[in-house]
C-alpha cells in the first residue's frame, strides 16, 4: 500500500512563494476531494497554521470538517446548500 510522507516546511516555502506573487490575504487553497487526497484535516490543519483565510471545498460533507479550523470563508463548489445557515454569494 503506498502512502504520502507531508512536508510542513515544502508546503510552507510553497504558500510562501504564491503569497509573495499575490499576497497572503488574498491567498486560497483548494482542499476539494479530501485536498486531493492527502487528507482535509491535515492540509486544514497546516494552512490554518500558516494563516491562509479562504479555502474551497468540494462539497457540504467537506466544509463541515473544515469548519472546524480558523478560516474566515469557506467556498462549496459543488453542492447546492438547503439550510439557512449557509450564506450564499452570488
Amino acid at each position: 500500500m503506498g502512502y504520502i510522507k507531508l512536508n510542513k516546511q515544502s508546503f510552507f516555502n510553497n504558500l510562501d512563494y504564491f503569497s509573495n506573487l499575490c499576497g497572503k490575504e488574498k491567498l486560497s487553497i483548494a482542499l476539494k476531494d479530501n485536498a486531493y487526497g492527502h487528507g482535509i484535516d491535515e492540509i486544514a490543519s497546516m494552512c490554518e497554521e500558516y494563516g491562509i483565510k479562504n479555502i474551497f471545498v468540494r462539497n457540504l460533507n467537506e466544509a463541515q470538517v473544515a469548519k472546524k479550523y480558523n478560516f474566515k470563508n469557506i467556498l462549496v463548489l459543488y453542492d447546492i446548500p438547503k439550510s439557512s445557515n449557509c450564506k450564499i454569494l452570488i
